[in-house]
């Protein structure tokens, strides 16, 4: 289970790149072909495991690929026979879940060249893992009040935050140049822009929203003496550069309210602790691959998956 995200869009990635045309690509005019890069991807080397014991099993993509899609295909055949594949339904309202908490889900992952249907198959099969994780458990509303109340002051309070923006300076020649123009009335955004060295310069300076428990001393003190909307005096550092802070906003210590996304959240996670200990799922799924008929089209790839099978076996995985 653990090699399941990543191999699973190594394979998603490989038969999207089949249906584009025999070449992947082209390097000075010279052709990569379609079984060129299967092949170098099915045996790129680095891959590999820790034994329990030291030592480290060398694993081929090939293998491990293989070895995600069986363990995929043997998770869902598991969940259907116990009544718990996931509906079209529990796949939406998951994805729908998701994206209250975040938004911007989708676009970063497509972002890295996967699909929409690639998401939705990735959706499904957590969870078809977290039903056959937390079958037949309950979790009532007063165990979630008594979880939040108890981690309210540490993972619910959010200290009090600063939104910074900053400029860096390589030597103090050019703060005088920097004054001049922030005095001259161009926005700090603008200045850094053009004359920071820092990467946030592409985005204006910007250094986040940082906890003030997280700023050091020296950047606490400077900061104690600006408002929002003003700007620290030049800071020096260790390695010979200078910083200039701005305060975009300040955020007052806050308390994350128990609404109906923290309350699912938290029911999520009391279902699974007490799952774990009513459901070993990861031997139901070895029982089942073990139990499986296997059918490897590749003679060599059948073998050495069985040889990996025995190393995995060896390594606790």
């Amino acid at each position: 289970m653990k090699l399941l995200s990543l191999l699973s869009f190594v394979a998603l990635s490989a038969t999207s790149t089949a249906q584009s045309g025999t070449t992947v690509v082209t390097v000075n005019g010279e052709e990569v072909s379609q079984q060129e890069y299967y092949r170098k991807m099915e045996y790129l080397p680095g891959l590999g495991r820790p034994y329990k014991d030291g030592g480290f099993v060398e694993i081929l993509p090939g293998i491990a690929t293989l070895d995600a899609l069986i363990t995929e295909r043997v998770l869902l055949q598991v969940a259907k026979s116990k009544n718990l594949y996931p509906t079209e339904s529990e796949v939406d309202n998951e994805i729908k879940f998701r994206l209250a908490a975040d938004p911007n889900l989708l676009t970063g992952w497509k972002m890295t060249g996967r699909t929409d249907a690639e998401y939705r198959r990735r959706i499904l099969l957590e969870v078809a893992q977290y039903k056959l994780q937390t079958e037949g458990v309950t979790v009532d509303d007063k165990s979630i009040k008594d979880l939040y109340d108890v981690s309210k002051g540490t993972r619910y309070t959010l200290p009090q935050r600063y939104v910074l923006r900053v400029i860096t300076l390589r030597n103090d020649t050019e703060q005088k140049q920097v004054d001049a123009e922030l005095k001259a009335g161009k926005s700090f955004a603008s200045v850094a822009a053009l004359f920071s060295i820092d990467e946030s310069r592409l985005t204006g300076g910007k250094f986040g929203e940082v906890p003030l428990t997280m700023l050091s001393q020296g950047l606490r003190d400077a900061l104690s003496k600006v408002k929002k909307g003003g700007q620290t005096s030049w800071i020096a550092s260790d390695k010979g550069t200078f910083t200039k802070f701005f305060v975009d906003d300040i955020l007052a210590e806050s308390v994350r309210p128990l609404d109906s996304l923290l309350k699912e959240e938290l029911k999520r996670e009391l279902a699974v602790r007490k799952g774990q200990m009513k459901n070993n799922v990861a031997k139901l799924i070895k029982d089942a691959r073990t139990s499986a008929k296997i059918q490897i089209a590749s003679p060599e790839f059948d073998e050495a998956y069985k040889r990996f099978m025995g190393s995995d076996t060896k390594s606790g995985g």
